[in-house]
């Protein structure tokens, strides 16, 4: 992408206006963020002509250097290597941070980020160069800014030893999960759905899925007890999946409702505290198929199921 290009003035714009978003929000950033972006923040006060042509003699340089690398000893070698590390390391940073910033509403006023949470977060992402994790990293981040404490330095931990393919596994099970009313994320007995659904909805996502998460800590499993979900003083609960919504009553076996309290067998899948933390910021794909594979999973169990109109945004 060449000065004087539309794609580069695209991004040259784009980038003004992210910098002038962070001249409210740095300082709520926490002071190991803010210092690791300093050089990058007064970068953009040089004019972009300066820029380029500091861009364009560094190449220069770069080449000229380059043929000498047969010629440097160790210690520059080592030197040079460190230089590029953190140059990267540099680069994924600002990429996050950006991108965290982009993602909090103009009108909402940020909270501190308390600094030792801010230096973890540096700590956990600087090798993070994968641009979808990169952005999972962000909501971290821009959640964070608008609630500390949703995201826990375990957590964090947890993440940086996930790669791509671990956080999409991850995605999958959101396609099976209800979130009550309470923001208690639910996982139907995987075991017992099978019974009332055709395998294709198992198909990218088993057993194994379950104990590589399990490896992570982002689940427990409590094979062969299952977690029973009871609500003591209720008699009808309601749940949500995307954007569904069903209320869930207990009855017995003529069909009527009861008034004794409601217990739901809900399987073996137990999310921890970490799990949670991410399982607000995922992604996944709602399945018709497995709705229908639920309701009748729990018309099995004596529930009576109704589905709830969608509430008005």
């Amino acid at each position: 992408m060449s000065p004087g290009s539309a794609a580069y003035d695209i991004t040259r714009a784009v980038a003004d206006s992210t910098y002038e978003k962070f001249g409210t929000l740095a300082k709520y950033l926490g002071k190991p963020i803010e210092e690791w972006l300093q050089p990058w923040l007064m970068h953009r006060k040089v004019k972009y002509e300066m820029r380029d042509k500091i861009i364009a003699e560094a190449t220069k340089e770069q080449i000229a250097v380059m043929r000498q690398d047969h010629e440097w000893n160790l210690e520059d070698r080592a030197s040079e290597r460190c230089r590029r590390e953190e140059i990267r390391r540099q680069q994924n940073i600002e990429n996050i941070v950006v991108s965290s910033v982009e993602q909090i509403p103009s009108d909402q006023t940020p909270i501190q980020i308390n600094d030792d949470w801010s230096a973890q977060f540096i700590e956990n992402c600087k090798d993070i160069s994968d641009e979808t994790m990169q952005k999972l990293w962000s909501k971290i981040l821009a959640g964070e800014l608008s609630k500390p404490g949703s995201c826990s330095l375990k957590t964090m931990a947890i993440l940086r030893t996930m790669n791509k393919s671990d956080a999409e596994l991850f995605s999958t099970l959101k396609s099976f999960v209800w979130e009550s009313a309470e923001s208690q994320y639910i996982v139907i007995n995987f075991e017992k759905m099978r019974i009332y659904s055709n395998n294709a909805i198992f198909q990218n996502f088993d057993y194994n899925s379950l104990i590589d998460l399990e490896h992570f800590g982002l689940i427990h499993l409590s094979t062969p007890a299952t977690i029973i979900q009871s609500y003591n003083e209720f008699s009808s609960v309601s749940w949500r999946y995307f954007d569904k919504s069903i209320k869930l009553t207990k009855r017995n076996s003529t069909g009527n409702p009861t008034g004794s309290n409601l217990k739901i067998d809900v399987g073996e899948v137990h999310l921890t505290k970490s799990g949670k933390d991410l399982m607000r910021l995922v992604s996944g794909n709602p399945m018709d198929s497995y709705i229908e594979a639920a309701v009748k999973y729990f018309q099995s169990r004596f529930l009576n199921v109704q589905f709830e109109p969608q509430s008005s945004p």
